[in-house]
């Protein structure tokens, strides 16, 4: 894309009411993210049944007369940390993956010329006004795509208007 048409396209932004300069980031508390608070429960459980599995560990060094129990706690604690990295896994797909390819999906979409796809709002923080941002940018290139095609069609039927004046001129 040529700097004239960048230019351009930010100008017919502005002039839409469309804000091209990022908004500032004011952090919040409630804007830490679904993700972070039940990212930061899982791995906050994976580090307590690693130490917990560790511990079991020295036990069973110190006090080798309870080595059988030991073993089978172990074993609990192992099912344990498997399903708590499940949990991260779940929580990682759910709360940063299917965003980010809902994200993707917007962009194939408008790609492919459909200017009316917009990104589901169903998140919250940083995700969540990510998406709100590229939806206003979505309604923004839909107003700019309405407004182009008009002035076109008004070009259109002044350069017609135009022709047939012409073609009268040359007739006489």
């Amino acid at each position: 894309m040529s700097a004239v048409t960048e230019s351009g396209l930010w100008r017919r932004l502005r002039e839409a009411g469309v804000s091209v300069i990022p908004r500032p980031i004011a952090w919040r508390a409630e804007d830490i993210g679904e993700a972070r608070r039940h990212f930061s429960w899982v791995l906050s459980g994976i580090a307590a049944t690693v130490l917990a599995a560790a511990a079991t560990g020295v036990l069973m060094w110190r006090y080798p007369q309870f080595a059988g129990w030991l073993w089978m706690a172990q074993i609990v604690l192992l099912v344990g940390l498997v399903a708590m990295i499940g949990a991260a896994l779940v929580c990682v797909q759910r709360c940063l993956l299917r965003p980010l390819t809902q994200i993707r999906e917007w962009a194939t979409e408008l790609r492919r010329g459909n200017l009316s796809a917009r990104v589901p709002q169903a998140h919250s923080g940083e995700l969540g006004a990510l998406s709100r941002d590229i939806n206003e940018l979505g309604d923004a290139m839909q107003m700019l795509s309405r407004n182009m095609a008009a002035e076109v069609e008004k070009h259109t039927e002044r350069l017609a208007q135009k022709t047939r004046s012409l073609e009268l001129l040359y007739e006489v």
